[in-house]
């Protein structure tokens, strides 16, 4: 009688456990890349590189990367710049057919100041 109250319990403790591991690295990897694309002669697909081997060395992939301005070389220096990755919370889960996130995107954004060249 407990044993399907408490396999529910325990995998969604798994599930919400995980999404918070993935959310937390999104914060760390934006947050690198973001410095990387503030510095000189950095391109958008440098940032991008970036983002997809650090997330594919923690075993996350399908995220997608957005740098604004688009084209880093047109910011000028003192500009913002942003970085956006996001991912499916549904392409994270380490449960077949995750039913509390699969309708969840992460989302992390950072923004740094484009550095002097």
């Amino acid at each position: 009688m407990m044993a399907p109250i408490l396999t529910l319990l325990t995998m969604g403790m798994i599930e919400i456990g995980r999404v918070a591991i993935v959310q937390q690295t999104l914060v760390n990897v934006s947050r690198e890349a973001a410095r990387l694309a503030v510095s000189a002669d950095t391109s958008t697909s440098d940032v991008v590189s970036f983002v997809s081997a650090e997330l594919s060395s923690q075993g996350i992939s399908g995220a997608s990367v957005t740098t604004i301005p688009a084209s880093l070389a047109s910011a000028p220096e003192g500009s913002p710049v942003t970085v956006v990755v996001e991912i499916a919370a549904s392409s994270i889960s380490w449960i077949p057919n995750p039913v509390f996130t699969i309708s969840s995107t992460l989302h992390a954004e950072t923004v740094m100041r484009r550095e002097t060249r």
